[in-house]
């Protein structure tokens, strides 16, 4: 289905959900292709590529109640069938009085933003699958530790998507993404250790510039031959790889949904400080060439630049349309759901405001200090108490002399956390979505031995 074709069925599902009864309706159609090819050492393990089409419709019917339904077959009474299944879906949901739909079309993309290259769907599949061998042979010739590549792989997206809702707002857009992986088995002795690295990025050029095989190498050789720390009270060194994956965690606490439903420690907060006046945290929708950048949110409302953290102090709430008017504020353009889902919220491209100094630079000038590589559990995080308890390898600096750590627990509150932030690095750096930047963060407690 081309896209004329694609946007007649959209008005045409519009029209009969009106006439069916819909106070207001939504539709959206996408397609796409994919290639995703890997090798296990020299061997080709996974060769795929696939196109897709889908079309969703999101209804509010005559009782203030939602239902989405979705389809990836075309054949038969598409519109009827998708109506059909959107009615019966809302009635199987409560009733909300504060539902909104964007009511006009967004301001024309005027900007680019670097979100799609042409030159990635255009990718020989040939060339993907000699980078991928070569990736592995470089990996095993920078270290003789080195003893196998378990995975060396690269994934590929292009798609574009046309959405059009009852009040007229019309909204369509195109997009690329892609991926380099490695993930390697090394060996040192009785010390075995299985690690790698990744990289994302919108455009062929940029994902070239960034092979792994490096940071995959030096992360599965670093910490070889690791022991526990004494229990005790610690200075710790995020990576920024760390500080995006504790990113994760604070976002939800920022969205207005969790907000609404009492999901978040931070609810009532706002405009009180909860962190170290070193930390600035922002979601910017419109971040050139991000991971989660789009002239639009899933709503067709604009995207923004927001700050929800200055210096430490709360001060705005990510949001979509719903929740922004159960909580009195606009939209930030943040409103995320599939074809098949209900709108929520979350973020874009969320990320720390870097400081002046580098990793090495700190780590030089604290003299002790552990730094954390990874951290595991984060999921356990309780969003409402705070509390946390989690397991974490990394490198213990001592005046110059560095040991590797596995086998230790870092336990703690998020807010005494935030507060004990003491810089942040300059070392910003996206992993997906969240950008994190090398963290210290003073007197947490470390369980080891």
């Amino acid at each position: 289905m081309d896209k004329r074709s694609a946007a007649v069925l959209l008005e045409r599902t519009i029209e009969l959900a009106q006439k069916r009864g819909a106070k207001a309706s939504e539709c959206s159609w996408a397609s796409g292709a994919s290639g995703s090819f890997s090798v296990c050492d020299d061997a080709l393990e996974r060769s795929r590529t696939s196109r897709f089409f889908a079309v969703g419709l999101r209804v509010l019917d005559g009782e203030n109640r939602q239902g989405v339904a979705s389809l990836t077959d075309f054949d038969g009474d598409v519109v009827s069938e998708l109506c059909d299944a959107a009615f019966a879906n809302a009635r199987g949901n409560a009733p909300e009085d504060d539902v909104v739909f964007a009511e006009k079309s967004p301001t024309p993309a005027g900007q680019d933003l670097g979100v799609y290259d042409p030159a990635l769907p255009e990718w020989p599949v040939e060339e993907q699958i000699e980078l991928c061998l070569a990736m592995s042979r470089e990996a095993r010739a920078l270290d003789a530790r080195v003893r196998g590549v378990r995975s060396s792989a690269v994934h590929s997206l292009s798609g574009e998507m046309q959405s059009l809702n009852s009040f007229g707002a019309f909204y369509e857009s195109k997009m690329t993404s892609g991926s380099l992986s490695m993930t390697l088995l090394a060996n040192d002795g009785e010390a075995t250790e299985i690690n790698g690295a990744s990289n994302e990025a919108r455009s062929r050029a940029r994902l070239l510039a960034l092979l792994p095989v490096r940071e995959a190498v030096e992360n599965s050789v670093r910490l070889m031959n690791s022991r526990p720390l004494r229990s005790g009270r610690y200075t710790l060194v995020l990576e920024p790889a760390v500080t995006a994956s504790f990113l994760t965690v604070l976002a939800d606490l920022f969205c207005a949904s969790n907000v609404c439903k009492d999901l978040s420690l931070l609810a009532g907060r706002l405009g009180e400080p909860v962190a170290s006046k070193s930390l600035t945290l922002i979601d910017d929708g419109r971040l050139f060439a991000g991971s989660g950048t789009s002239h639009c949110d899933s709503e067709m409302i604009q995207t923004q630049k927001t700050t929800v953290l200055d210096r430490g102090r709360v001060v705005r709430w990510l949001c979509n349309l719903q929740y922004g008017k159960r909580l009195g504020f606009p939209s930030t353009g943040n409103c995320a759901r599939g074809l098949d889902s209900l709108p929520d919220v979350d973020v874009n491209n969320f990320y720390v405001v870097p400081g002046d100094r580098d990793c090495e630079t700190i780590i030089a000038a604290l003299g002790k200090c552990f730094r954390v590589a990874e951290l595991m559990g984060l999921h356990t995080v309780d969003p409402v108490t705070g509390d946390f308890s989690l397991g974490a390898r990394g490198v213990y600096y001592e005046h110059g002399a560095s040991l590797p750590v596995a086998q230790v627990t870092i336990a703690g509150n998020l807010l005494d956390f935030l507060k004990q932030i003491t810089e942040v690095g300059s070392d910003l750096r996206f992993f997906g979505r969240f950008g994190g930047c090398t963290m210290v963060v003073e007197d947490i407690a470390v369980a080891g031995t």
